[in-house]
């Protein structure tokens, strides 16, 4: 007998998981024990799809947001022996993500870089990140720093947190922080950057 397709069990776990917080462990463990079963590839692209559907939500509705922290705990939470396995996945998911952050659709252009920001502070210190995943962060946000959505500008300087190093005076990121920190039109984003910038004599200054 041929097993059963991934999609409509990834998605009834979405489903129970978009309820409440509270299911959210047991969510990740049916999550987990999918994904040790499946094809590498296969899990990851029926997973994308269900991250997809809240991709077009704008409002910060409370199932969206319990999918967005369902997502970010699934992803970063792994045991030690998974933890190669999950960061190849966390690749899988990011990429493609970061793919849509130019949208026309400011929600979609949000949830990618709220989705890539959690997930990115959220990794273990000793997370392997793929040398093609941190230039696409770095790029991609940095474009967003830009964006005309104040909540984007936000979302997307904090995902550029752990990547920024203020010890080099030419470093992109640590000026485009410092940028934002000064002369951003929204408080929202000026007091994100306040907290997310790391301590340096520039921004000290």
């Amino acid at each position: 007998m041929p097993p059963a397709p991934l999609q409509p069990q990834i998605e009834a776990i979405f489903n129970d998981a978009q309820q409440s917080l509270a299911k959210h462990r047991r969510c990740a463990e049916r999550l987990r024990a999918l994904q040790r079963k499946a094809d590498a590839r296969a899990f990851a692209e029926a997973l994308f799809a269900c991250i997809a559907c809240v991709l077009p939500v704008f409002k910060r509705e409370p199932a969206a947001e319990r999918v967005v922290e369902f997502v970010v705990r699934f992803l970063t939470e792994a045991g030690e022996d998974d933890a190669g396995e999950q960061d190849e996945l966390i690749g899988r998911i990011c990429l493609p993500l970061l793919g849509l952050s130019d949208a026309r659709d400011k929600a979609v252009r949000f949830r990618v870089s709220q989705l890539v920001g959690r997930i990115m502070n959220a990794m273990p210190e000793e997370a392997e990140v793929s040398d093609d995943l941190f230039v696409a962060v770095e790029e991609r946000m940095l474009r967003r720093c830009r964006d005309k959505v104040p909540v984007v500008r936000a979302c997307a300087l904090r995902a550029l947190f752990r990547l920024q190093d203020p010890s080099g005076p030419s470093d992109a990121i640590s000026s485009e922080l410092l940028r934002m920190m000064e002369h951003d039109s929204s408080p929202e984003v000026r007091m994100a950057a306040i907290s997310t910038v790391a301590p340096s004599k520039p921004a000290i200054r």
